[in-house]
């Protein structure tokens, strides 16, 4: 054993007995420290981060805290909105009403307010509502905060950089609300982040030892990915563009905000986009989605032969209980959740079963 002298904090000599053993396990601490970056900290220890589960209070704390920050420079709308605007200027009805759903803190709203079209707010939250209420009040074209309750519903609405913020809990009832407000026949326009390697962007906090989105993103999508998600929310594809929202790719060719001739050439981007055929520009980080709400048949024909299943069920029906009042019970049913689109399904192959078998003598006696 061997006794080695150092200078403690009151000046004074101080003595500590060391080992063989014990210079080898100092030394391999320090070494393992240092290897995977935790530095000589005698608090830390080997624990993997884990993932911060989110849940609506956290959501709601995070965006509270993060718009008192200057973090909101960042926010989509400072950084790309007014290119977002001129890149779908040619869907925005003139004559319509618009809905930002999911508006944050209104700014997109202010950009078509300016261009002098209508449209109204959507946030969960009526604390926020309220504080759009309060901003965009004087703003000309506003049309207002809508809530969860309100059944009013638009010619085109909008989710922009929303959609991948949405919890899995939630996602359900957020696109049944999403389709809620969009008219048979109107357009919805998302933008999401195209194919985001989510673990990349990661943030990490050394006090809880959690790792979480640094901007709360909870899925990833490609352009297959989101269509067939709307699909199944009773919205049919259009077109989905993969771009890059940078304001030099389309602003200089906005007919109110640009600087460009009259008789100036479009570039091929800006002249596809407007017959809505599928762009890929610039480094492609977003989708831009572009979707119409179908009709109640519409939807169903899409869904997994649902037509020829129903039909097939109260075919059933109608062999068993030709005249009696199940049967209409089961056909008011029917009627009542796929509307007028019933008819054609159930009474032609009613008529025909019982023309051609002779069912409705039988049961007649």
């Amino acid at each position: 054993m061997s006794r080695e002298v150092s200078q403690g904090s009151s000046g004074k000599p101080v003595v500590k007995s060391t080992s063989p053993f014990m210079h080898v396990w100092n030394t391999a601490v320090f070494l393992l420290r240092h290897l995977i970056g935790r530095g000589d900290h005698p608090s830390l220890s080997l624990v993997t981060p884990e993932r911060l589960r989110w849940t609506p209070e956290l959501v709601e704390h995070f965006w509270t805290g993060f718009s008192q920050t200057r973090l909101v420079e960042h926010s989509f709308a400072r950084q790309g909105g007014k290119g977002l605007i001129a890149a779908i200027a040619h869907l925005l009805p003139k004559d319509g009403r618009i809905l930002d759903f999911g508006a944050g803190d209104g700014e997109i709203i202010e950009l078509m307010c300016e261009r002098g079209l209508r449209a109204a707010a959507y946030e969960p939250s009526e604390g926020r509502n309220q504080i759009l209420r309060d901003k965009l009040g004087k703003c000309y074209g506003f049309l207002g905060a809508v809530d969860m309750r309100s059944r009013e519903q638009f010619d085109l609405v909008m989710m922009i950089e929303v959609i991948e913020h949405v919890l899995d809990e939630q996602l359900d009832s957020t696109l049944a609300k999403l389709a809620q407000f969009t008219r048979v026949g109107g357009t919805l326009i998302i933008s999401t982040p195209n194919n985001e390697d989510l673990d990349l962007n990661m943030a990490y906090c050394p006090v809880s030892n959690l790792l979480f989105h640094r901007w709360q993103h909870v899925r990833s999508f490609t352009r297959e990915t989101l269509g067939a998600l709307l699909a199944k929310h009773g919205f049919e594809e259009i077109v989905t563009h993969e771009l890059e929202f940078n304001n030099d790719l389309y602003v200089p060719y906005d007919e109110i905000w640009g600087s460009m001739q009259p008789d100036t050439p479009l570039p091929s981007h800006i002249l596809e986009m407007r017959a809505n055929r599928a762009v890929s520009i610039g480094s492609q980080s977003n989708l831009l989605y572009v979707g119409r709400r179908t009709s109640w048949q519409q939807r169903a024909d899409h869904r997994l032969g649902i037509t020829e299943k129903i039909g097939k069920v109260n075919d059933a029906f109608n062999f068993v209980f030709p005249e009696d009042g199940f049967r209409s019970m089961v056909k008011r049913a029917a009627k009542s959740v796929f509307g007028r689109a019933y008819e054609p399904w159930i009474r032609q192959p009613f008529l025909k079963v019982r023309r051609l078998t002779g069912w409705k003598k039988i049961f007649k006696k």
